[in-house]
């Protein structure tokens, strides 16, 4: 085979399970139609950095999975005790675009369900934390305008909110924080933001050599 068609094929590997059951999965052919956008000088070269990235910053749902099992049991966010942390917890469901939460909360009430018995729909208590899943963060703006009218119009006086994301663009969170903490302080509730991801991708402009 030749480089070119080793490309293809390992291109089509790492993406199979893009979007599985939604899209008819991906084949040679098909990567190589798309490839045919680019002009032909251009094809190879770009295959080639196509698919070293791809291998490291490809999220398949068996990795978010996986993510989302270990957070489960995670001393730093559970504590000693993961069954009373997570039938306390108060799950939002607050995304006002999209369907991205709904699917998060899913995964995370199986995997909840695997690991502690603990059934998602049973959790919640006053005075507890609460918990904000969603699977990318790019701008911030999405997390930012929920995170912002819930503070606003719904949080307690004083609370802790785990924004839990597969993975997130160092430029958006960044924004977010600060946007979140100047919400907060206008707000006068004592409201903390802590974040967990999987996959950080650096994009701030200061970083722009070492990204």
């Amino acid at each position: 085979m030749s480089e070119r068609d080793d490309l293809l094929a390992s291109v089509t590997s790492e993406i199979r399970a893009y979007r599985k059951r939604d899209l008819p999965e991906p084949t040679p052919d098909h990567v190589d139609r798309w490839l045919h956008q680019f002009t032909p000088a251009q094809q190879l070269p770009f295959l080639r950095e196509f698919d070293h990235v791809i291998k490291q910053t490809f999220i398949t749902r068996k990795k978010v999975t996986g993510f989302l099992r270990h957070l489960v049991t995670n001393q730093k966010l559970a504590g000693d005790d993961p069954n009373a942390y997570w039938s306390s917890a108060n799950f939002l469901s607050i995304q006002k675009n999209g369907q991205s939460q709904k699917e998060m909360l899913k995964l995370f009430s199986k995997c909840l369900k695997d690991e502690c018995g603990v059934d998602l729909d049973d959790c919640g208590e006053d005075g507890r934390d609460f918990i904000y899943l969603d699977d990318v963060m790019f701008s911030g703006n999405r997390v930012g305008n929920d995170l912002e009218q819930w503070i606003v119009n719904d949080a307690p006086q004083s609370a802790t909110v785990h924004v839990i994301v597969a993975a997130l663009h160092s430029g958006g969170s960044y924004l977010v924080e600060e946007r979140l903490k100047s919400v907060v302080a206008q707000s006068g509730k004592k409201i903390a933001v802590k974040w967990w991801h999987a996959l950080k991708i650096e994009n701030r402009r200061t970083y722009k050599n070492s990204s």
